[in-house]
């Protein structure tokens, strides 16, 4: 996740030139100084649930045989499941996570990616 870095250019047309637009908190340090000093006020927190899903297992596998664990990845945390047999398990698996920021422009999340 980077936290709060600043986005400096913005295409707007692949063949023009780059439209500089500064996004983002202008000290690139401030979410670590102000975590460090206690300050730390802004906060993004998502929250996602990965549940039942329908998984294809291989022809030559019986269900007790297939086995799968679910892997959730959110702003750079990551949640893991228990093991589940079968083609149609249930994870009930909840994620939270939250990371601070130093200013309501959520440019910083650009690079945080959630995966499964």
């Amino acid at each position: 996740v980077a936290w709060d870095r600043q986005v400096v250019n913005v295409d707007k047309d692949p063949y023009l030139a780059e439209d500089p637009k500064l996004r983002g908190h202008a000290d690139h340090i401030k979410v670590a100084s102000d975590i460090a000093t206690g300050q730390a006020k802004r906060w993004v927190q998502l929250t996602g649930m990965v549940d039942q899903v329908m998984l294809q297992k291989p022809k030559h596998l019986q269900d007790a045989d297939f086995k799968t664990k679910a892997v959730f990845h959110l702003l750079g945390y990551s949640f893991v499941s228990e093991v589940r047999e079968g083609s149609n398990p249930t994870y009930n698996l909840k994620a939270e996570a939250a990371v601070p920021v130093a200013s309501e422009d959520f440019v910083s999340l650009d690079q945080s990616e959630v995966g499964l």
